[in-house]
């Protein structure tokens, strides 16, 4: 009996241990995320470059829709402006015309058709554009604001190893009572 309770919590971890990202996706979908945007400053506005990542693996994730859209508070809004992904390697560019001045970002990443299955993403930063500095929107220390798009890729991993763990131990401690006298 003990030695099927350890197969079994030995082929379980294996099963969790073993499923690729593609089988960690909900529901078969991507989760997608954007930790950050960089902005460099260009010859009539900003290079806005960012990458677009499967939350479940932490890989980037091409062939989906991204557009970014900001606003100045009171001024006009700027866009959505979609970004393009020309090597298709997960990395999204677009040239924005921002000016000088605090600035709303918001990011938007979709399933497109053709494209990967994928849930929709969307995440507001605020910046402070400022002329030749380029910025990094987003990332460690930012504040932001979070639509959707979840956790970043070592939750979903982190959650399924502890729990693969918790079964061990739960299993290794199991020792079902044996009559006296009885060989194993």
């Amino acid at each position: 009996m003990r030695r099927r309770a350890r197969g079994a919590v030995a082929g379980l971890v294996a099963l969790v241990l073993s499923a690729g990202p593609a089988g960690a996706h909900s529901g078969g979908r991507a989760q997608l995320y954007v930790d950050s945007v960089r902005l460099e400053p260009q010859a009539g506005g900003w290079r806005a470059e960012l990458v677009v990542r499967d939350a479940d693996s932490g890989q980037p994730e091409p062939g989906v829709g991204v557009e970014l859209a900001a606003n100045r508070g009171a001024g006009e809004p700027l866009g959505p402006v979609a970004l393009t992904d020309p090597d298709g390697d997960g990395r999204y560019s677009a040239l924005v015309p921002l000016a000088d001045g605090p600035w709303t970002i918001t990011v938007r990443a979709e399933e497109i058709p053709g494209g990967p299955r994928a849930l929709p993403f969307s995440r507001t930063w605020s910046a402070t554009v400022q002329a030749g500095r380029a910025i990094d929107v987003g990332g460690a220390g930012s504040r932001t604001a979070d639509h959707g798009g979840g956790h970043g890729p070592a939750v979903p991993l982190g959650l399924s190893l502890g729990a693969a763990f918790a079964l061990l131990v739960g299993f290794s401690r199991f020792r079902p009572l044996r009559p006296a006298g009885r060989p194993r």
